[in-house]
């Protein structure tokens, strides 16, 4: 039986013992677009869990989670106890700021900018 495929600018027939000269380039090309769309996948995923923590961490949920660190115009680190709170803007396009302990760096929550 003979199989027809194009090869440039004609029509060709193949007879049953030759061998395909594109053969390889479909594992090729597959393996090629699956490595991108990982890549690409794992880039959303962290970017997802970025923003649902910003979304999540929020002053009102400290304020929640530790009623005991949070007076009123003062706020303390849930881990150290330390009433040093500093700000800083976050890159990469995320319009948030990271409010941290200056004494041990956790990061207590998130506000937009």
């Amino acid at each position: 039986m003979q199989t027809a495929f194009f090869d440039g600018s004609r029509m060709r027939t193949r007879c049953p013992g030759e061998k395909n000269p594109y053969a390889g380039v479909d594992v090729v090309a597959k393996f090629v677009i699956g490595f991108f769309m990982l890549i690409g996948t794992t880039v959303m995923v962290g970017r997802f869990r970025q923003l649902t923590r910003f979304q999540t961490m929020t002053y009102d949920w400290y304020r929640t989670t530790y009623p005991a660190n949070v007076q009123p115009n003062r706020v303390s680190c849930f881990s150290c106890g330390a009433t040093r709170i500093n700000a800083r803007a976050l890159m990469n396009r995320t319009f948030h700021r990271e409010h941290f302990c200056v004494q041990c760096g956790k990061a207590l929550y998130y506000s937009p900018e």
